[in-house]
C-alpha cells in the first residue's frame, strides 16, 4: 500500500513484531513489538480479503474464528488473573509471615497434581528462618506460581527422574526461597525477558505470560526481588529474596 509493505514476523499468537518495509528499497521503515494481537491480525486478514473480492473458504473461516475465540478467552483469563492478584494485594492485611508455611500450604495444594505428573517434590526448609512482612495467602500464591512454572517446564522433557526442589535459607541478611527443577534451564537471551508481562516460553494454551510478571510485582511491593539462573542439574532455579521483618 502506497509503496510500502505492512506485515509482521509472526512468532506465535501472542508474540511478534509489526513491520513496515519500503517496496522500492527494501529498507525497514519501522518495527514495533506487538503482543496478544493474533486475533486482530486474523480478523483483519479476512476482512481485507473480503473487501478485495476474494472468495473465503468456509473451513478456513471457521478455523480462523476458532483462533479468534481462543484469543478472546485468553484475554478474559488474563484480566481475571490480574484482578485476582490486585484484589488479593489490596484486601489482605499485612502481617509477619513464615515463608516455610507458604511452601507447606502450596505443596499440600499441588501435591496430588505433582504426583500425577510423575514429579518428585522435595522440601528443604530452614528451621531458623526469620519472618517477613506480607500476607501468607499472597506468598502462597507466589510459591504456587513458581512450582507450577517448574512443573510445566518438566512436562516438556522426556525423563524418568523429574524433580522439583523447594528450599528456604537465611543468608546475607535475607530470606531466600529457591525453586529448582531439572528441566532444560533458561537461555541467556530469555533471562531478562522472562519477567516481562505477557512474555511466555509456552504455547498459547500453555500459559498467559503473566505468572512471573505478577510474582515480581508482588515481591517488589514487599521490598523483595526474584531472579533466575541455571543449576547443575541442567534446569532452572528461581530465587526469591525478601528482607526479614523488623523485631518489635
Amino acid at each position: 500500500l502506497d509503496g510500502k509493505i505492512y506485515g509482521s514476523n509472526w512468532l506465535d499468537n501472542s508474540r511478534g513484531n509489526w513491520c513496515c518495509i519500503d517496496w522500492n528499497t527494501g529498507n525497514t521503515l519501522y518495527e514495533q513489538k506487538w503482543q496478544t494481537k493474533g486475533s486482530v491480525i486474523t480478523a483483519d486478514g479476512m476482512l481485507y480479503m473480503h473487501k478485495k473480492g476474494r472468495k473465503l473458504e468456509i473451513p478456513k473461516v471457521l478455523e480462523n474464528l476458532q483462533k479468534i475465540s481462543d484469543q478472546i478467552v485468553r484475554v478474559d483469563d488474563i484480566i481475571k488473573h490480574m484482578r485476582a492478584f490486585a484484589n488479593m494485594k489490596h484486601t489482605h492485611e499485612t502481617m509477619k509471615c513464615d515463608i516455610n508455611c507458604a511452601v507447606e500450604k502450596a505443596s499440600d495444594l499441588l501435591g496430588q497434581q505433582l504426583k500425577s505428573h510423575k514429579i518428585i517434590f522435595t522440601k528443604i526448609l530452614s528451621d531458623r528462618l526469620p519472618k517477613v512482612n506480607g500476607n501468607i495467602n499472597i506468598f502462597e500464591e507466589v510459591v504456587i506460581n513458581l512450582i507450577v512454572n517448574a512443573m510445566q517446564a518438566l512436562d516438556t522433557v522426556n525423563k524418568n527422574d523429574k524433580e522439583i526442589i523447594c528450599e528456604t535459607v537465611f543468608e546475607e541478611g535475607k530470606i531466600h526461597l529457591k525453586v529448582n527443577d531439572n528441566a532444560f534451564g533458561i537461555s541467556n537471551d530469555l533471562k531478562d525477558k522472562i519477567f516481562e508481562p505477557f512474555f511466555s516460553t509456552k504455547s498459547v494454551n500453555g500459559g498467559m505470560g503473566l505468572g512471573l510478571a505478577l510474582v515480581q510485582t508482588i515481591l517488589s511491593s514487599y521490598n523483595g526481588i526474584i531472579g533466575v539462573s541455571n543449576n547443575k542439574k541442567g534446569g532452572a532455579t528461581f530465587t526469591v529474596e525478601l528482607p526479614p521483618a523488623e523485631k518489635n
